[in-house]
């Protein structure tokens, strides 16, 4: 996967490409951990450990997807979204305000 080469001339090549890293490399990451959590509930399966696979793996499994898997989709949606007509949300704010979020990544209406 590469970049434009237009980013190496613009003013903000470090801080768009910084961000861009930092972003992949959390989604590169969760899909890592959703994979050991998977292959711990095989594990468990295999070796008929199945008080593991219903206490440990499916949990883990789920709240991994839960949290940080949201986490994932909403930086894949701000990246795939046309921000020209309105102010892009902070992915921190929308886990700091978990509950009650303001202004929603993603809505028909306009702010």
């Amino acid at each position: 996967m590469g970049l434009d080469w237009v980013w190496a001339k613009a003013e903000n090549e470090t801080a768009f490409i910084n961000s861009f890293k930092m972003k992949f490399s959390i989604i590169i990451g969760v899909i890592h951990m959703l994979l050991g959590s998977f292959l711990k509930g095989m594990n468990a399966i295999h070796f008929k450990k199945y008080l593991d696979l219903f206490f440990e793996a499916i949990p883990q499994f789920i709240f991994m997807l839960i949290t940080f898997g949201y986490m994932s989709i909403c930086i894949v949606i701000k990246w795939v979204t046309i921000w020209d007509l309105k102010e892009p949300v902070s992915i921190i704010s929308i886990f700091i305000n978990f509950t009650s979020i303001e202004i929603p990544l993603y809505s028909t209406k306009s702010v």
